[in-house]
C-alpha cells in the first residue's frame, strides 16, 4: 500500500458514518461526538435511511447520495449487510474503510469466520483497504482526529502506537498513567490491505513520530515486516511487547527493543520519551536514606552498569533540611563527568527544587519515590528500581548497536572514498 492511501486514513478531508445509530448512547454516536470534540476540521457526513438529521448533520439514505468526494468510510452496518455497503463505497470511489460493526450479535464463531472471509473477499474484489474487521479506530493528534469510542485524555507527543486487538480503553489508561505523549494510535484488528509493514513505513516517514511502539498479539510475522522493523530501527527506536511472549527472539533479530512485561514496555517508552539522547552507563546517587542508597548501588552492579566515583560513596541529605538537599543536589549536578543522576526522595516537597534547578544542567535526572507523588511531565519519576534499571540497560544496548552501525557505515564510506581516489591517481 502506498503512503498516499495511508494518508487518507490518517488525514481524511471528508468522513462518512454509514448506518450510524439513532441512539445517542450507541458506540457509533460516541465516535461521532469524539470526532467533533477533538476539533476535526474536515467534512463529516452521516448515513441512516430512517432519519433526516443526526446530531447537527443532514442524514443521507445511502453513501451514493452524498454530493461530495469521501476519503474515509466508517461502517456500523449489520454484519450481513457489509458486502453490499462495500459495493456502494467502491461505486463512490471510497478506497479506505474502517469497520466498527457489532460482531457480538453473531454468537457462533463459525458464522463469524464465514462473514469475515466474505467481507475480506469482497474488499479484495473491489480494491478497498479495510481497517478492522474488529478495529477500535485511530487517533491522529496532528490533524485533531479521534475515531475511537473513548474520550481522549492523553497528551500529544512523539510516540506512534500500533495495537492489534487489545482493548483500546485499557491502552489509553496505561498511556495516561505513564504520562506518555502520543502522535498517532492505530488499532489494526483483522485488517485487509492495510498491513503492519504499511503502518510501520508510514510512521517511519511521519515527522511527528520519534518512537514507534508495537503492542503485538502474536500473529505470524512476515519476513518483509521483520526487514521493515530492522530498517526503521536504525532511524527510530521500535519497542515491542508480545502479548503471549511469542516471536520475541525473532523481533530481537530485527534489532527492535523487545520487552518481557507490560510494565517494562511502557517504562522503556517513557525513558525514551524523556531522554532521547541517553548515552551514558554511569550514575551518581543522592538519597535521604543510606540503606536505600545501598540497595540502588547493588541493583546497578547487578545490571553491570557503571557507578561513578561519587556513586560509590552516595550523597546522603537530611530530609528535614531543604537547604542541605539543595546544596548537595547542586554540587552533584555540577560534576561534568556525570550524565545520569538518580535521586531518591521521601515526598513531594523536593520536586520543586529539582524541577527549578535541573533546568540549568544538561543531566538526566531519574527520581525514585516509593510514595505516590504528583509531578509535571517534565520530570521522570519511578518506583521500581529493578524494572527501571533493566529497561535502562536495554535502551543502552540498542543505542550501542546504533553507534556501531553508524561507525561501520562511516568506515565503509571512507574506504570507498580512498579507493576511488587511488583509482583516479593510477
Amino acid at each position: 500500500m502506498s503512503l498516499v492511501f495511508l494518508n487518507k486514513l490518517f488525514n481524511p478531508q471528508a468522513i462518512v458514518f454509514i448506518d450510524i445509530s439513532l441512539n445517542k448512547k450507541d458506540y457509533s454516536r460516541k465516535i461521532l461526538e469524539n470526532l467533533i470534540s477533538s476539533g476535526y476540521l474536515g467534512r463529516i457526513f452521516v448515513v441512516n435511511d430512517k432519519a433526516k438529521k443526526i446530531s447537527k448533520f443532514l442524514s443521507y439514505k445511502n453513501v451514493l447520495q452524498i454530493p461530495s468526494q469521501i476519503d474515509l468510510a466508517l461502517i456500523f452496518s449489520e454484519v450481513e449487510n457489509i458486502p453490499k455497503v462495500l459495493e456502494e463505497c467502491a461505486e463512490k470511489k471510497i478506497s479506505q474503510v474502517i469497520i466498527f460493526s457489532d460482531w457480538d450479535k453473531i454468537k457462533n464463531p463459525l458464522n463469524q469466520n464465514y462473514h469475515q472471509e466474505k467481507i475480506i473477499q469482497k474488499a479484495q474484489e473491489l480494491g478497498i483497504s479495510l481497517l478492522g474487521i474488529n478495529s477500535q479506530g485511530i487517533i491522529n493528534f496532528e490533524k485533531k482526529l479521534n475515531l475511537t469510542p473513548h474520550k481522549n485524555k492523553i497528551p500529544e507527543g512523539e510516540i506512534g502506537f500500533i495495537n492489534f486487538e487489545c482493548d483500546l480503553e485499557f491502552i489509553n489508561n496505561q498511556i495516561f498513567q505513564y504520562n506518555l505523549g502520543i502522535s498517532k494510535i492505530i488499532n489494526l484488528g483483522k485488517s485487509f490491505g492495510i498491513k503492519l509493514g504499511d503502518v510501520l513505513n508510514f510512521l517511519e516517514q511521519d515527522k511527528k513520530t520519534k518512537i514507534i511502539s508495537l503492542f503485538y498479539n502474536d500473529e505470524k510475522i512476515s519476513e518483509l515486516d521483520l526487514m521493515t522493523i530492522k530498517r526503521i530501527s536504525l532511524k527510530k527506536p521500535v519497542v515491542i511487547f508480545s502479548v503471549h511472549g511469542n516471536n520475541l527472539k525473532i523481533f530481537k533479530k530485527a534489532d527492535a527493543i523487545t520487552t518481557d512485561s507490560l510494565q517494562e514496555f511502557f517504562t522503556i517508552i517513557k525513558i525514551l520519551q524523556h531522554f532521547p539522547t541517553l548515552n551514558s552507563k554511569s550514575f551518581g546517587i543522592i538519597s535521604w536514606d543510606k540503606n536505600i542508597a545501598e540497595i540502588i548501588i547493588n541493583k546497578i552492579k547487578k545490571q553491570k552498569l557503571i557507578l561513578s566515583a561519587i556513586a560509590e560513596n552516595p550523597v546522603i541529605f537530611n530530609k528535614n533540611n531543604m537547604e542541605n538537599f539543595k546544596t548537595k543536589f547542586l554540587n552533584l549536578s555540577r560534576d561534568k563527568n556525570l550524565e545520569n543522576i538518580m535521586i531518591a526522595i521521601p515526598d513531594n516537597k523536593f520536586l520543586e527544587i529539582i524541577e527549578e534547578k535541573s533546568k540549568k544542567f544538561r543531566k538526566n535526572y531519574f527520581i525514585l519515590s516509593f510514595n505516590k507523588i504528583k509531578t509535571s511531565n517534565s520530570l521522570f519519576v519511578f518506583d521500581n528500581i529493578e524494572l527501571f534499571l533493566k529497561a535502562f540497560k536495554k535502551i543502552l544496548k540498542y543505542k550501542d548497536y546504533i553507534k556501531l552501525f553508524q561507525s561501520q557505515k562511516r568506515l565503509f564510506f571512507f574506504r570507498n572514498k580512498i579507493n576511488r581516489e587511488l583509482k583516479l591517481k593510477i
